[in-house]
């Protein structure tokens, strides 16, 4: 997958997806000859939590919410932006400009 914006780019591979510290590629708009100074490869995301692996992550999560021991990381509002984000990504397509999300998050 590959999000890019008007400072840069993310790509994440599908060998990476599904694995919580996998390395993502980031390319940071710079003034360069050859634009390739905010070049960074491999970029691995700092542990955020004690689950380090996406698929395993969510029933333990899921568990500890239903406990009490944990506040939800995922919420109706997070859902909405997301959907946010994907309807305007289509609709940036089909339209071929940017699209301004309604929501925050």
């Amino acid at each position: 997958m590959e999000i890019h914006g008007t400072q840069g780019s993310i790509s994440i591979s599908m060998d990476t997806w599904y694995n919580a510290e996998g390395p993502v590629d980031i390319a940071i708009r710079d003034e360069s000859m050859l634009g390739a100074e905010g070049l960074i490869n491999g970029e691995v995301s700092p542990e955020i939590s004690g689950n380090t692996h996406l698929i395993g992550a969510g029933p333990q999560h899921f568990v500890n919410v239903l406990r009490g021991e944990e506040e939800a990381m995922l919420t109706a509002e997070h859902a909405c932006h997301v959907l946010d984000i994907m309807l305007a990504a289509n609709r940036s397509v089909v339209e071929g400009r940017a699209i301004v999300l309604e929501t925050s998050y």
